[in-house]
């Protein structure tokens, strides 16, 4: 079997941005202080001839998401007590690429591709350090002169451009997607307040802190006004 992008969506993408704890896989994920980078909302080019990070990993999907017309298999997923039906498309594990990549690196079934491949390269970056906020951002692949494009050479051909009003667009689409995924298990994100940042040209120059335990502080204040 190819290597699972759910376990990744769940303990990086949904972990990362979580406000509340939740279980997975017997384990409870806690909350930490996450620093919103504007490096988020950058632009990114990915150029033919690479495929460089498209390697065989499981193809996944909810319920409902618009997927390519190929066999897939479901499974169901808990997250917090919720189960969900994830459909799955498997890439064989021998495979150096997805089976989705075409001779110039370029996706087959790019705009019904899965949530974690629309994501890339936005990543959530975590520190063990307790003082230290984790990061959400866009960040290229560590150790990229590494990989294998689909040319035989080595490295990744991606990079970076300025930000403008339709990057800005283009990263709330992502992320509203990632929304769908929290909003199926009933989780408590970030994510409503990191879009409203995003889409506020006055906000979005300047890292936000989205720090836990003052939300639960607030949280409880307009719960003991409310009573």
């Amino acid at each position: 079997m190819s290597a699972d992008t759910v376990e990744k969506t769940i303990t990086s993408y949904l972990a990362g941005v979580c406000r509340k704890p939740f279980s997975y896989l017997g384990k409870i994920i806690e909350p930490k202080v996450l620093n919103v980078s504007p490096l988020l909302l950058r632009r990114f080019s990915c150029p033919p001839e690479c495929g460089a990070c498209c390697k065989s990993y499981s193809l996944d999907f909810l319920e409902g998401e618009m997927m390519p017309d190929l066999p897939f298999r479901e499974r169901p997923v808990e997250v917090n007590g919720i189960t969900q039906i994830i459909r799955t498309i498997d890439n064989p594990p021998e495979s150096a690429f997805c089976l989705q990549l075409d001779e110039h690196g370029r996706c087959r079934i790019h705009g019904r591709h899965p949530m974690p491949c629309d994501l890339e390269p936005i990543k959530v970056i975590f520190y063990r350090d307790s003082q230290t906020p984790n990061r959400l951002t866009q960040q290229l692949r560590g150790r990229g002169w590494r990989l294998e494009q689909v040319t035989g050479q080595r490295g990744t051909r991606c990079s970076f451009l300025p930000v403008d009003d339709d990057t800005v667009e283009e990263v709330v689409r992502r992320l509203e997607r990632l929304k769908v995924w929290a909003d199926a298990f009933e989780l408590d994100t970030w994510l409503n307040a990191v879009i409203r940042w995003a889409r506020e040209p006055s906000l979005r120059n300047t890292p936000m802190i989205c720090c836990p335990r003052l939300h639960a502080y607030l949280e409880g204040l307009a719960n003991e006004f409310d009573a």
